[in-house]
């Protein structure tokens, strides 16, 4: 059961989310358990974040995205009521969400080296700026599982 807040309409409808329906198969297919530390790149409005409020019970969960009333409102929605889960921005550019002068191909994740059990990037490499992903390949932990 998901407690945790919906987003607004107007974020849904950027990036999409909210449909929950695949949760128990990315579950099964990634092997996560309830003690993983899950990081999210492009974490947006929380649509990965919020199935997992109620699963991970002793686990962790780390989101960034580009767009700071998303990480926002993640933070004031779902960390207020999940401590273990937090979110930061990350001033970058990207193709389709912000066009600041930050490029990800120098980006280091502001996480601790081998820390990351399950990394999550929903629809990210596809707005990411050339050499973007070359480095965010570098920055995922050897041993982490990527969806």
């Amino acid at each position: 059961m998901i407690v945790a807040a919906l987003p607004p309409k107007e974020f849904i409808d950027l990036i999409g989310g909210g449909d929950f329906a695949e949760f128990d198969l990315v579950v099964e297919k990634c092997e996560v358990t309830s003690t993983d530390h899950i990081l999210d790149i492009g974490s947006g409005c929380g649509r990965v974040a919020i199935p997992f409020t109620e699963y991970l019970t002793t686990g962790k969960y780390d989101g960034f995205d580009v767009v700071l009333p998303m990480v926002e409102w993640c933070s004031q929605n779902i960390t207020a009521k999940y401590p273990h889960f937090n979110f930061q921005h990350a001033s970058l550019k990207n193709t389709k969400y912000s066009n600041r002068d930050d490029v990800a191909s120098c980006y280091v994740f502001p996480f601790e080296n081998d820390t990351v059990d399950i990394v999550f990037a929903t629809s990210v490499f596809t707005h990411l700026v050339t050499g973007s992903a070359r480095q965010y390949a570098k920055e995922i932990a050897s041993g982490s599982t990527l969806t």
